[in-house]
């Protein structure tokens, strides 16, 4: 769509949105999803069409959402043939390491003049993008458009349009025109991308979906790229066929790529990736839930997470990740979440595990905040056998960057677990106490990393969780220095990864 055409009709939303044809209470602000097509999509229309359809679909398997608070709007890349739609990806995909080295420069502590000259060079290639391709203009034209009128904008792109989402982000990251808002902020920007090609999502939420059985997570390698592993599928020999394929390809080029991509393209289509109750539609559903504002935030724009632990059962903001073991179960309610899992004999044969993480993914620097208790020894046993776990997780790789591990019982006292994330750096302190070991070095991080939090527990124990909330600090930088440093008391430990 042209720049000018775009803007009316994102004008024409708003106002229909905000007149008394459709007058809406947004008790938790409004969202609005920015979709943007991959390659070989007709047109506009044709656009259109498929966005509104995805739009009603989940809408309407939602109905606690309300369709007046959460828009679903296409932006059209343009497709002009397939080699040139190829050509143009294969460029986006050199590209990304250009991306990152501008986000690196331009959130270094420089001097003033240094950071000028970095700015000014982002400006410069946020100038030569968007001259050059009025799609990636029209894109963030949308994002600043519904900015304006108070949306958070959630981009979703599909094949070559999560390229276009990426840099979009980026582009509002850096921020070298100043027309844009402080991000990472999840309750501003945001990214969900399908089938992607790229090798990373912009936010750090790594919020994507690729299937096993779509040839797009290999296609890069052949022009010196590398995508993001494919991450779902609907069963073994789905992933067998594609991984044949991806060795006939290997060892018989041309031919390899006839047999993948006639198997493969029908799996790359954004309707196959939607298809009804398939386990890629089922994540991308999840996804898109866990991009809209938490509503125990209200309106509050420096919040991402406010648990109550009350209402209809954890999975609202919580995901079930492992469970194993005919004792392990969770109960929710009364203000708080136990973590339940026992053993049937005192020698472990029959023990089990419980592994849930928070659905939201956090970006940016935030302060989190939660109270726990253990409790080991549930059946009574001379010696408890249970272990718990409360750990922040980058999304990126799931790894542990900190991790509080209990495994002995901490009595019926609620303690106090407190996380700080700057630009630079995680800290964690308990009962308002740094831990030894924390002080002298706090882990490190960087502004695009997205993480979650973890909370697991195995054997003979209970772990309980109440009060937690997650939002955006009153300060920025590096931590400050702690005024009491303290050996932990006994019945607790911490690991730092």
């Amino acid at each position: 769509m042209t720049n000018g055409i775009g803007r009316l009709l994102i004008m024409f939303w708003l106002l229909v949105s905000s007149s008394g044809l459709v007058l809406a209470q947004c008790p938790q602000g409004k969202t609005v999803f920015i979709w943007v097509n991959g390659i070989l999509v007709k047109d506009l229309p044709t656009w259109e069409s498929e966005v509104g359809k995805i739009g009603d679909e989940f809408l309407t398997s939602r109905p606690n959402l309300n369709p007046n608070c959460v828009k679903f709007y296409p932006v059209y890349n343009h497709s002009v043939n397939l080699y040139r739609d190829l050509l143009q990806s294969d460029y986006q995909i050199g590209m990304q390491d250009v991306d990152k080295y501008l986000n690196d420069l331009n959130l270094l502590n420089t001097a003033p003049k240094a950071h000028q000259s970095f700015m000014a060079a982002a400006l410069g290639y946020q100038k030569d993008l968007q001259s050059g391709d009025p799609d990636m203009l029209a894109i963030d034209q949308a994002i600043l458009d519904w900015w304006s009128q108070g949306y958070r904008v959630v981009l979703v792109g599909h094949s070559q349009g999560t390229l276009y989402s990426n840099t979009a982000y980026n582009i509002r990251l850096r921020n070298a025109d100043g027309k844009g808002k402080q991000l990472p902020n999840s309750n501003h920007l945001s990214v969900v991308n399908i089938a992607t090609p790229a090798n990373n999502v912009a936010d750090g939420r790594q919020m994507y979906t690729t299937h096993c059985n779509d040839f797009i997570y290999y296609a890069p390698n052949n022009v010196g790229g590398k995508a993001l592993p494919w991450n779902i599928r609907d069963s073994f020999a789905a992933c067998a066929v594609a991984s044949t394929a991806n060795f006939v390809l290997n060892f018989f080029n041309a031919a390899g790529e006839l047999v993948k991509l006639g198997y493969s393209v029908p799996s790359h289509l954004l309707g196959t990736y939607m298809a009804d109750n398939s386990n890629a539609q089922k994540q991308i559903y999840q996804h898109l839930e866990g991009s809209l504002p938490d509503p125990g935030c209200g309106i509050d724009i420096n919040c991402y997470l406010k648990e109550s632990f009350s209402g209809n059962g954890y999975a609202t903001n919580w995901q079930l990740t492992d469970y194993t073991g005919a004792g392990a179960r969770v109960d929710y309610g009364g203000n708080k979440m136990d973590l339940n899992v026992f053993h049937t004999m005192e020698n472990q044969i029959f023990g089990g595990k419980l592994v849930i993480r928070t659905r939201r993914v956090f970006p940016g620097p935030f302060n989190a905040s939660l109270s726990f208790k253990n409790i080991t020894k549930v059946l009574g046993y001379a010696a408890g056998y249970g272990t718990s776990v409360i750990s922040l997780k980058r999304a990126s790789d799931d790894s542990s960057i900190i991790s509080l591990t209990l495994t002995d019982d901490t009595g019926n006292n609620w303690h106090q677990m407190k996380i700080t994330r700057t630009d630079t750096q995680v800290s964690m302190t308990v009962d308002n106490q740094t831990w030894v070991g924390q002080s002298a070095s706090v882990v490190s991080s960087t502004l695009t990393d997205g993480y979650y939090i973890e909370v697991k527990t195995q054997g003979n124990d209970i772990l309980s969780v109440s009060n937690l909330s997650v939002g955006n600090p009153v300060f920025v930088g590096p931590i400050p220095p702690t005024t009491s440093v303290v050996a932990p008391p006994t019945n607790l430990s911490t690991v730092v990864k």
